[in-house]
């Protein structure tokens, strides 16, 4: 300990200005990501976002404050299939503790000159939901380039946008990792139809997840895929186990993404890229209903790990138009 306590005086100087210098790094990392990708609040969502549709109609408003949906949630049952006979009512389980929007707007010609790397693209048309899915493809690209995925995938497969496909994570006797839910499209008249189109093979979403079909709006030239994933047992049981001891915050159950593309003039779209997430009401079955939620800084961190993801989707849309 004395000697902690020496090297500390001795270089007291020299910690004090690294310290700084990575304060400095830090606010202009947070600066630069936050003017290059805004956050926005549900409501400038498009019409059509699935997402949208999702936190405004699924299961039952609650005044229980959620960060990012100002001073309101929602209760949520769990996923059911559409061929799922209910034999008595299902009560809600699960809440929305956390949600972020973040809109970015880019030329056109930047997702246009983004080449799909999977066989079925054979046609470079501008439709918003074929944009939609280079968004997607792109955030994956990026993704997959970072040092998370060198942690946390395996033996992804080759992209494909058919519901349940595995977009990155492991496969395991209990897989982990995101999985393509849906895409939709406003102009095609083309909603999120979960329940419907999920195979019964394929990982189930955490929760309920309702279509937009009767969101779709003609009034807007938009698309967007989502997608859905669960964090694992073996990560929430030990925060829950801790958080029945006192402690006072807790971890999410899963969530959904989900990128959209919309037109906002002959040559500029609108990126935007949503998460929602959802946490288990009651954690170990305890009877009473349980509202921790992350801790505020770790949500703002979360927050910025989300803008970086968008700007490097950004970056690599436009390294790719430069080409």
């Amino acid at each position: 300990m004395n000697t902690v306590g020496a090297f500390i005086r001795t270089h007291s100087n020299t910690i004090a200005a690294v310290s700084a210098l990575a304060a400095v790094a830090s606010y202009l990392a947070t600066r630069t990501l936050t003017r290059t990708s805004r956050r926005v609040p549900l409501a400038c969502l498009p019409e059509s976002s699935a997402v949208k549709n999702f936190v405004q109609n699924s299961g039952e408003r609650i005044d229980q404050d959620a960060f990012g949906l100002e001073g309101h949630s929602r209760l949520l049952s769990p996923w059911a299939p559409s061929n799922h006979i209910m034999s008595e009512p299902v009560h809600p389980t699960l809440w929305l503790p956390t949600f972020v929007a973040l809109q970015i707007d880019v030329p056109l010609s930047v997702l246009h000159n983004y080449r799909l790397q999977h066989p079925h693209d054979s046609k470079q048309d501008d439709d918003t939901l074929h944009l939609a899915q280079k968004l997607l493809a792109a955030f994956l690209d990026a993704r997959a380039s970072d040092p998370e995925a060198f942690f946390l995938d395996k033996n992804v497969p080759p992209l494909q946008f058919t519901p349940g496909h595995r977009l990155f994570g492991k496969d395991r006797a209990r897989p982990a990792g995101a999985f393509l839910l849906n895409a939709w499209s406003s102009s095609g008249r083309k909603p999120v139809q979960p329940a419907a189109n999920l195979p019964d093979s394929a990982p189930t979403p955490v929760s309920e997840f309702p279509s937009n079909q009767s969101a779709l709006s003609a009034a807007e030239d938009a698309a967007g895929a989502v997608m859905y994933w669960t964090c694992a047992k073996s990560v929430t049981d030990p925060v829950d186990t801790a958080a029945s001891y006192g402690l006072p915050w807790r971890i999410i159950n899963g969530g959904f993404q989900e990128f959209i593309v919309e037109r906002v003039s002959e040559d500029r779209v609108r990126l935007t890229y949503v998460t929602v997430e959802v946490s288990n009401l009651h954690p170990r079955g305890k009877a009473e209903r349980d509202f921790k939620k992350l801790p505020w800084l770790l949500y703002e961190l979360h927050v910025l790990y989300a803008q970086w993801l968008l700007y490097n989707t950004v970056r690599r849309l436009a390294s790719s138009s430069r080409r």
